[in-house]
């Protein structure tokens, strides 16, 4: 049985990294050097990469630093939190997928970690509650 100290830790883990890469991908695509092709937007409702920047930096991000948060503070809410955070980064990742496609390489790479680390996330806290509810 894995041990919610454990989990905790791992939760605290993948979402600060989460939580930094989200803030540094926001900030690369609000002008901080990251550049993609506008094209990779064709056919989708956005004409820039303002908009998923910011989605990515307030709602992506944001997610996982209250699920970080949440966790570091013990609160009674941290495992359905960081659910939810797991979930927003998969379906951030999902809706990036749908939009831009799956670009071979490091997209590509990069996308498949994002998901893991949400689907992660998700499992984790499954076993969370799973081991407090064992531990009644």
């Amino acid at each position: 049985m894995t041990s919610p100290r454990g989990v905790r830790i791992g939760l605290i883990a993948l979402q600060v990294v989460g939580s930094v890469s989200a803030a540094a991908g926001a900030v690369g695509l609000l002008g901080g050097g990251i550049e993609f092709p506008t094209e990779w937007l064709t056919g989708s409702p956005f004409t820039s990469y303002t908009i998923p920047g910011l989605i990515l930096g307030v709602v992506v991000g944001g997610s996982q630093l209250a699920g970080l948060i949440a966790v570091l503070r013990r609160h009674d809410g941290a495992p359905q939190l960081s659910a939810l955070a797991g979930a927003i980064m998969m379906g951030w990742i999902i809706a990036e997928v749908l939009i831009v496609g799956s670009i071979p390489g490091i997209m590509r790479n990069l996308q498949v970690l994002y998901f893991l680390l949400g689907l992660a996330e998700v499992g984790l806290v499954a076993l969370w509650i799973r081991a407090r509810e064992y531990a009644r």
